[in-house]
């Protein structure tokens, strides 16, 4: 059988090799001829061998994924720029409806009040497009592991001397459309009534491998921490305290 090209690992002293029979007297002090670097195999030979059928033996703990968490975004959803660009658009739609709904409730005659007539500009005359939010920011996560995006979408709508916040949580389903599971619709001069939520990380609290949502709560006289489990369908809120200014 010709040998491969790439025979690099046949040469790899650590490499396991299986026979039959009982281990011959070859394999002794193996164990020790090999000199290594790794400063935790060291490490374990300085502590001495046991010998087992003949054959000097070491015992340490080892992992299989050699690959470090620092490289890997945890509890990130990672999209491509069309995917993010859509479910991006989809969110501002959502956060759009909430903002809607918030201005009819607190500002009912503006929303009653008469239309005035739109003056058209000259065909001649280009129009700038102005963002119904002038600040916004999606973060798609992955609580679970289980290959669903959570959606967190916050932004910031200019309404004069009383700009608009909004947070919105959605979860996409199968066939890909955001789906809401929470909002909160605040104002400048309302943070009394309703605090603005600032999305701060998805953390683990309680160490069961399934990320919570951990926003900073800010309200007239400071701010807060709001620790949320997400479920199916809401938001459940399992802490609120602490100061987070």
């Amino acid at each position: 059988m010709q040998k491969p090209a790439d025979v690099s690992h046949y040469d790899d002293p650590d490499r396991p090799r299986l026979q039959r029979g009982k281990p011959t007297g070859q394999g002794k002090g193996a164990a020790t001829a090999h000199k290594s670097s790794d400063p935790a195999l060291v490490a374990v030979q300085q502590k001495g061998a046991t010998e087992i059928d003949g054959v000097n033996s070491y015992f340490a703990v080892a992992f299989s994924d050699a690959e470090t968490t620092d490289e890997r975004p945890r509890y990130r959803f990672l999209m491509a720029p069309s995917e993010e660009e859509e479910n991006t658009t989809k969110m501002v739609a959502l956060a759009q409806i909430e903002v809607e709904k918030f201005l009819k409730r607190v500002a009912p005659t503006i929303a009653t009040a008469k239309p005035q007539p739109v003056r058209r500009p000259a065909k001649s005359k280009a129009v700038a497009y102005k963002p119904y939010f002038a600040v916004q920011k999606l973060n798609a996560l992955d609580l679970d592991y289980n290959n669903s995006a959570e959606l967190v979408f916050t932004a910031q709508k200019d309404n004069g001397a009383d700009p608009i916040y909004v947070t919105v949580v959605a979860r996409v389903d199968v066939q890909g459309n955001p789906r809401k599971l929470y909002a909160s619709v605040t104002s400048a001069l309302r943070l009394d009534v309703a605090p603005r939520l600032e999305l701060i990380d998805a953390v683990d609290a309680n160490g069961d491998g399934i990320a919570e949502l951990l926003f900073r709560s800010v309200h007239f006289t400071g701010a807060e921490w709001v620790l949320f489990h997400v479920g199916p369908d809401s938001l459940t809120e399992l802490f609120r305290g602490g100061a987070a200014d």
